[in-house]
């Protein structure tokens, strides 16, 4: 049995805007305690606080512009996956694979920041090695999948 989960295009998107949505905020707030900062230091240059909000905001847009456009084909990097076998999970993220042996799998935690937001799937192996990734990373059916064939193995 081998089967790998790919993230599809609309869910990298949406992995995207998730990873962002922390990054925006704080930018925002930044943005707003330096807008506080200029009223009162009116020698701060505006220019500058849109410099700054343009590279938050530009170099994210830009990256996911550059996947949906060009990383298509067979030369296609895989961005997130999942490959299940026998003998192995591993994790690949943007063509580099995280293996762990189904013998050293020692189980998997999900944990929950900022009211469930932001999820975080731990794979724990006997030997201290752990495989970490964004719950968000796959659609609901592979997570789903993916979870299930986790506590499978965990009760092997």
């Amino acid at each position: 049995m081998q089967k790998v989960y790919q993230q599809s295009r609309w869910q990298n998107i949406i992995y995207r805007i998730n990873q962002s949505v922390l990054l925006s905020m704080s930018v925002i707030i930044g943005f707003i305690a330096a807008a506080l900062l200029s009223v009162k230091q009116p020698d701060l240059n505006q220019t500058t606080l849109y410099i700054y909000a343009g590279i938050y905001i530009g170099i994210p847009a830009l990256l996911v512009i550059w996947l949906v456009v060009f990383n298509t084909s067979k030369g296609k990097v895989i961005e997130h996956g999942i490959e299940v076998s026998d003998c192995a999970i591993s994790y690949i993220n943007y063509g580099e694979k995280e293996m762990m042996s189904w013998q050293n799998y020692h189980g998997f935690e999900v944990l929950s920041t900022f009211l469930g937001l932001f999820r975080t799937v731990i794979l724990k192996g006997r030997d201290q090695q752990r495989i970490t990734f964004n719950y968000y990373a796959f659609s609901s059916i592979q997570r789903r999948e993916i979870i299930d064939t986790l506590r499978m193995k965990t009760h092997e």
